[in-house]
């Protein structure tokens, strides 16, 4: 009796161990896990709104050619059914998730690669991506609303379409090319922003730490951009007008545009249109597009 329980005693006291040097991870728990299916999966249902919540590892969204909604992964270790990527079609929303809700791992989390194949021309009412630790590629997007999250991990779009984009990520980069966009939003405690839109109505960007790159083809009727540290190139078209600040309290402010200053505000053209910018330690470059 007291060998079985020296024996139990031990084997809590190394499961304690993993937990306290890294080695035990336990993914979100989420709602209806009931719900979910594992492994790879095909919808031929309408789909409407596609709804990402991944731990690790890469994933990658783009057409394909068929009329289907397509999910599969890989992953280099043999993974049991609890831990393979979990889905649920909730009427026309599709929800996908790492793994079986709080699934834990032992050791390091597996890489796994998440696929997600749309038809092409699928015009969604929204898409949302929140990342953990993952590598996260979005392209031929099509939506009403397209937000994604990242704790650690760079966020690229590519060729995407939505009347609002919001991204955000803790430690990583933000890639965004954006043939129309209504708003853009994106935000980054560490890393660079780089962001081309052919059209955008407003354009917001945030950075703590990191530069900002932002050309857009068509002059917003709301511009703002705010860096803490990290230098800010903005290409506008030649004929852009705007009125506001710019501001910069350690580095150097250059501009290809005519611009008029009276000391408190900076005009170009007839000035319809608002701009901030300020960069606490870096400079500022504005320029001209095309």
């Amino acid at each position: 009796m007291k060998a079985a329980v020296k024996l139990i005693t031990v084997f809590m006291s190394a499961l304690m161990i993993l937990g306290l040097s890294g080695c035990m991870h336990s993914t979100a728990k989420y709602e209806n896990a009931d719900k979910y299916s594992f492994g790879d999966r095909e919808f031929s249902e309408e789909i409407t709104r596609v709804d990402i919540d991944w731990s690790s590892g890469k994933v990658t969204v783009s057409e394909n050619e068929g009329n289907t909604v397509s999910v599969t992964e890989t992953c280099s270790e043999e993974l049991s059914d609890s831990k393979k990527v979990h889905t649920w079609l909730e009427g026309s929303v599709l929800h996908i998730r790492f793994s079986a809700s709080g699934e834990t791992f032992y050791g390091s989390t597996p890489e796994k690669k998440l696929s997600v194949k749309l038809p092409k021309g699928l015009k969604l009412d929204a898409f949302d991506y929140s990342g953990s630790s993952a590598e996260a590629s979005f392209e031929n997007i099509t939506a009403g609303a397209v937000r994604a999250d990242s704790s650690s991990g760079d966020l690229r779009f590519t060729s995407c379409t939505a009347d609002s984009f919001k991204a955000e990520t803790s430690s990583g980069k933000i890639t965004i090319s954006a043939e129309d966009a209504g708003e853009i939003v994106t935000e980054t405690s560490s890393g660079d922003q780089n962001i081309k839109a052919a059209k955008a109505n407003r354009f917001s960007a945030e950075a703590s730490s990191g530069g900002v790159e932002a050309r857009l083809g068509a002059m917003p009727s709301e511009l703002k951009i705010d860096t803490s540290s990290g230098d800010l190139e903005l290409y506008l078209p030649k004929d852009a007008d705007f009125k506001g600040t710019i501001e910069t309290s350690s580095g150097e402010i250059k501009s290809e545009l005519a611009m008029s200053n009276d000391g408190s505000s900076y005009a170009c053209g007839a000035g319809t249109n608002s701009l901030s910018i300020k960069t606490s330690s870096g400079d500022i470059s504005v320029k001209t597009e095309g």
